[in-house]
């Protein structure tokens, strides 16, 4: 821009009302001075050199712009990739420190699990046992009531030849529901120690998991 205001002021700026017609006595117009001529194509034409000057100006200065945004662009990838490169050499800085602590404490760790995993053998033995013990029991309870009726029905018809019928229902219908409450008591008592042993296994096994 100075160097456009410094050509400007090489030249001479005129205007309309400086360009003066002369007529002649017949009353026409006499073509302007060649030196007024010359100097307004001089003017024109720096005219038209400072508009290209702008022109250029113009499109440097959009390139600058796209440039420093092309910059800062390529700072923000470099910046996050730096910050990924941190992050990968942080954990692997971890993993060589658990890798190393495996390495001095190996032994003692698979000592460990190999105990862990005799518990669990052993647990998971008592449990198989449980189990079968439970399904005995529950088998046998679904068999024995006929026989239990088959035997009751048999008493009750000898007592009644004897004159003790009455005793003997009288007992039998007593008997028969502290039957059931002693076999519904045993069944909670083994579905609540089933539910313990399975919450054992569970804890058990995230113990070996980790």
């Amino acid at each position: 821009m100075a160097d456009d205001k410094k050509l400007l002021a090489e030249f001479e700026i005129i205007s309309l009302d400086d360009i003066v017609v002369v007529q002649d006595s017949e009353g026409t117009s006499q073509k302007e001075p060649p030196e007024r001529t010359q100097n307004k194509n001089e003017i024109e034409i720096a005219r038209e050199k400072l508009a290209e000057k702008l022109k250029i100006l113009k499109e440097k200065q959009k390139e600058q712009k796209l440039e420093r945004e092309q910059i800062k662009r390529d700072v923000d990838e470099l910046k996050r990739s730096n910050e990924e490169r941190r992050r990968r050499e942080d954990e692997n800085r971890k993993v060589s420190a658990k890798q190393e602590k495996g390495v001095e404490h190996g032994e003692e760790s698979k000592s460990t699990i190999e105990a862990k995993h005799a518990k669990f053998e052993d647990y998971e033995k008592a449990r198989r046992a449980e189990l079968e013990k439970y399904l005995r029991r529950y088998r046998e309870n679904h068999q024995n009531p006929e026989l239990k009726r088959s035997q009751t029905s048999s008493l009750s018809r000898g007592n009644s030849k004897t004159g003790t019928s009455g005793e003997t229902s009288k007992a039998s219908k007593l008997g028969k529901p502290n039957r059931r409450v002693r076999r519904v008591q045993s069944e909670r008592v083994w579905e609540k120690k089933r539910i313990q042993q399975c919450e054992e296994r569970e804890a058990n096994n995230q113990t070996l998991e980790e």
